[in-house]
């Protein structure tokens, strides 16, 4: 008698996460996913727990960018037609970018206050 409750449990799972998932750009999800991890594995110098604290970050960035990159027209050209690639795109880019910014801004902090007033 246990596995017709098995089949309605295992269906009524099913369906929930079927219903989880209706909303969402799978192309974009793999793309930002696929980002993330290429800038997980190739920022060796950053601690581990760093890496995954801006692993978590690329890839929701990522995906929250890629509808906007997927429209960008250069020149009379979409680079980023689909919006897996474009996930990919966003998802490598926006850590780096905020990296770069944050480093920049730390090296113009230390050297305003290495100066004498």
């Amino acid at each position: 008698m246990s596995e017709p409750a098995t089949v309605v449990v295992a269906g009524g799972v099913g369906l929930a996460a079927t219903g989880l998932l209706a909303g969402v750009d799978m192309l974009a999800v793999i793309g930002a996913l696929a980002g993330s991890l290429v800038f997980f594995t190739t920022t060796e110098e950053l601690p581990v727990w760093k890496r995954v604290l801006f692993l978590l970050v690329s890839f929701v960035m990522g995906y929250m960018f890629a509808p906007g990159m997927a429209e960008v027209e250069l020149f009379g050209t979409r680079p980023f037609k689909y919006t897996g690639p474009a996930a990919f795109g966003a998802s490598v880019v926006v850590v780096t970018v905020a990296l770069a910014v944050i480093k920049r801004r730390g090296l113009i902090a230390d050297q305003q206050g290495r100066q004498d007033g």
